[in-house]
């Protein structure tokens, strides 16, 4: 018997196929061990099929019942010939790899290529996020990381504390966290916080007219300082914003 004769003969398990000398029998032919099938799946008698179930790596599989495309994608650890036989999408050395923060692809937990889902940097400003910490700005909507505004109730961008500070949004209340003195509404940053104006501390803020004086809490103003009423003036004479002389104000009376 030969493998060629158009003869089911020899060890051959249906006609020049099977046995172990042959070439394995394609599905629907007889045969007695799974080795006599193409598939590797011998069930009552009969080659079957591959499927995904059947625990054996057969058809386009490229590891068993994973892979090839028919057949889900294959765990980390399991072979495979392109990145899509991979649940990670990444195939080197004909591995599936485990997924990493640099493999330039959106697999694992990331929300968006390489960030995001909390084991990866977070993603930047127009990239998918599922939750703010998703986001370098702290702020998810619809399913977007969104650039950092002053209304958004979020420290982000350049802010020092939430929505105020950095230059770009409003200066901070007292108390709230700055980096400069430019940061706070009293234009005093000690120890990174804004501090409350007094009227020894060299800066113009809070109800002052002018440097630590007027505003009705602190001392009258001197002559030529800054002023809104005449109570901002120890002359009592406030025209054009600027305290006067006595003498302005009888030439005024």
């Amino acid at each position: 018997p030969i493998c060629t004769d158009k003869t089911l003969n020899g060890q051959e398990t249906d006609e020049d196929c099977g046995g172990g000398l042959c070439p394995k029998c394609e599905d629907g032919l007889k045969c007695q061990v799974k080795n006599d099938c193409i598939s590797d799946v011998c069930a009552a008698g009969t080659c079957q099929a591959p499927i995904c179930t059947d625990k054996t790596l057969n058809g386009q599989e490229t590891d068993e019942d994973c892979g090839g495309g028919l057949c889900p994608k294959c765990e980390d650890g399991l072979k495979c010939q392109v990145k899509n036989d991979c649940i990670s999408d990444v195939c080197a050395g004909g591995i599936c790899q485990a997924p990493i923060c640099t493999d330039k692809t959106l697999n694992g937990q990331e929300t968006d290529e390489d960030c995001g889902g909390g084991l990866c940097p977070k993603c930047e400003d127009g990239l998918k996020c599922q939750g703010k910490n998703d986001c370098i700005s702290d702020v998810c909507g619809e399913g977007i990381c969104q650039a950092p505004i002053c209304t958004d109730s979020t420290q982000n961008g350049v802010e020092t504390d939430e929505d105020c500070g950095g230059g770009l949004c409003p200066k901070c209340a007292d108390g709230l966290k700055c980096k400069v003195s430019n940061d706070c509404m009293s234009d005093i940053c000690i120890d990174d916080i804004c501090q409350v104006g007094t009227c020894e501390d060299g800066v113009t803020n809070e109800l002052e007219s002018d440097k630590d004086c007027g505003g009705g809490f602190c001392p009258k103003c001197q002559d030529g300082a800054n002023c809104k009423v005449n109570n901002d003036c120890i002359s009592d004479v406030c025209d054009e914003g600027t305290c006067q002389s006595i003498s302005v104000k009888e030439n005024i009376q």
